[in-house]
């Protein structure tokens, strides 16, 4: 299957914010723009890669700081 990126990002609750797989609003405005008006959303895949990430930082729940 074709997604944006030719890749996955991480949808992990995740406090690390400087991970390359961390999908940011840039992300989500150039992957828009790449798909330039195709019916629908552009393809993007997304997994959670915490697991052995050495980044990975566990998010607090919503609400909480």
């Amino acid at each position: 299957m074709m997604s944006y990126r030719d890749r996955s990002f991480c949808d992990a609750p995740c406090a690390t914010r400087s991970c390359d797989r961390k999908f940011t609003d840039a992300d989500q405005a150039a992957a828009k723009a790449w798909w330039r008006g195709m019916s629908g959303d552009p393809p993007i895949s997304f997994q959670d890669m915490s697991a052995g990430c050495h980044d990975y930082t566990p998010a607090p729940p919503k609400g909480e700081t």
